[in-house]
């Protein structure tokens, strides 16, 4: 139901049904996280997918894949948080991530040079 909301533009409604989730004492899984990170990609919010990426984590011990870490790098660079994109990939433990999931290649695999500079 999060992805319908999502793929028909209905982002408040994502969010809406996502706490109803949790409130119901539901137990999101992974993909439930990828919609999200859909939704605030969308709609800007990302101090709203960190806080969600770090409770996906801690309060329902998810260990991220690496579409998690794409997803929040993605949205981190077209949010136009750079730094913040790189310390991700930086503290990733994931050696191989989806190359096509990163708009400017991948970071991890490519020197700091080829993806604009090292910070």
């Amino acid at each position: 139901m999060l992805g319908v909301y999502d793929r028909n533009g209905h982002f408040k409604e994502v969010v809406r049904l996502y706490k109803e989730l949790l409130t119901e004492g539901i137990k999101p899984d992974g993909v439930a996280f990828v919609t999200l990170v859909s939704t605030c990609g969308h709609t800007g919010q990302v101090n709203l997918w960190i806080e969600y990426f770090e409770s996906m984590v801690s309060d329902f011990g998810l260990d991220p894949t690496s579409e998690h870490y794409s997803c929040l790098y993605d949205l981190l660079c077209r949010a136009g948080e750079l730094e913040k994109a790189w310390k991700v990939v930086m503290r990733c433990q994931i050696k191989q991530m989806a190359v096509a999931r990163f708009p400017y290649g991948d970071p991890c695999l490519e020197p700091a040079t080829k993806v604009g500079r090292s910070i």
